[in-house]
C-alpha cells in the first residue's frame, strides 16, 4: 500500500494535467472543422460551441457505423425554427488530435447535419458542441488554426476577460449592442455575429455595422439580421457573436473561472 499509493496519486495528477491538440480547418464560409476518427471511420467535425451537445452525428454516418439509436423524447429548434428530434447512441471510439476515448454518447438528428452541408456547401458528419468543449480549458486560435484542450489550467496570457455562464448548455455573456443591454450567445457555429430582427434595419441580406461591448471588450463590428426567436426563447439572448468576432482573437475559455479571455493573435 505504501508503494501503490504515491504512484496512484502520481497517475491521478498525471491525468489532470493532460492537454489536447487538434488542427484547425478554417473554410471560406468561414467555419472551423477538425478531422477526427469515430469507431475506426474518420469524419470531419464542426466545432461549435453553440451546440448543447456533447458530440452529434449525421444520420448518414450513424447508418455507415450501424450506430444503435434510441430516442431521447427531446426535441430541439434550430435557430430558423426548424423542430428535430434527437436520438442517442454511444460510439466505440472516438479520437480528435491527439485526445482519444471509448463510449461517448453521440446523438442523432436525421438530416439536420446534412442539410447545413449542404447550404454551407462543406461535407461534414460531425459537431464536437459545447457539452465536450465545456468540460476543459480550451484555446481557439483560427489564425493559428488550433484548437487545444486540457484538464488542468493552461499558464494565463494578457487578453481582454469577459465572464460568461452556461445556460441551458450554451455559453452566454452580458452585452451591449448600440447601448443596449442583453444576452448573447457565444457561437463559433455561426459565421457571423447575428441580431435580432427588431434591433436592425431588418433586411437580413445586409449585413450592418453595430457597435458590441462586453466587459473590456469594445468594438463597431458586423451583424447579420435574423429572426433569433428560437435562441430568446430558449435561451434570452437577443445576439450571436460568431466567426467575424471570434476569428480576430485567440480566445481562451476557462470554465472554471466563468472567463472567456479574448487574446491578441500577434
Amino acid at each position: 500500500m505504501q508503494i501503490g499509493l504515491p504512484i496512484l496519486l502520481l497517475t491521478s495528477l498525471l491525468r489532470q494535467a493532460s492537454s489536447y491538440e487538434a488542427k484547425l480547418e478554417i473554410t471560406s464560409y468561414p467555419l472551423a472543422f477538425t478531422q477526427i476518427t469515430i469507431n475506426g471511420v474518420p469524419a470531419k467535425a464542426m466545432i461549435d460551441t453553440g451546440s448543447f451537445r456533447k458530440v452529434q452525428i449525421s444520420g448518414t454516418l450513424a447508418k455507415k457505423l450501424n450506430l444503435k439509436l434510441e430516442p431521447t423524447g427531446v426535441k430541439m429548434s434550430r435557430i430558423d425554427g426548424t423542430v428535430l428530434e434527437l436520438m442517442k447512441g454511444k460510439t466505440e471510439s472516438f479520437t480528435m488530435g491527439n485526445y482519444s476515448a471509448s463510449g461517448i454518447d453521440a446523438d442523432v438528428t436525421e438530416g439536420d447535419i446534412e442539410r447545413v452541408a449542404a447550404q454551407i456547401n462543406t461535407p461534414y458528419d460531425v459537431i464536437v458542441g459545447w457539452g465536450f468543449l465545456s468540460k476543459y480549458f480550451v484555446t481557439i486560435d483560427y489564425r493559428g488554426k488550433r484548437l487545444a484542450f486540457s484538464e488542468a489550467a493552461p499558464t494565463e496570457t494578457e487578453g481582454l476577460t469577459v465572464p460568461f455562464k452556461t445556460f441551458h448548455g450554451a455559453p452566454l455573456i452580458d452585452a451591449e449592442v448600440d447601448g443596449k443591454s442583453m444576452k448573447a450567445l457565444v457561437d463559433t457555429g455561426a459565421p457571423t455575429c447575428n441580431l435580432d430582427m427588431p434591433l436592425t434595419k431588418g433586411n437580413q441580406n445586409n449585413l450592418e455595422t453595430h457597435s458590441l461591448k462586453a466587459g473590456p471588450l469594445s468594438l463597431d463590428i458586423e451583424f447579420r439580421p435574423r429572426n433569433l426567436d428560437p435562441i430568446k426563447q430558449g435561451l434570452g439572448a437577443e445576439a450571436v457573436l460568431g466567426n467575424n468576432l471570434i476569428g480576430r482573437y485567440i480566445v481562451y475559455i476557462d470554465p472554471q473561472k466563468g472567463a472567456m479571455r479574448f487574446g491578441s493573435p500577434g
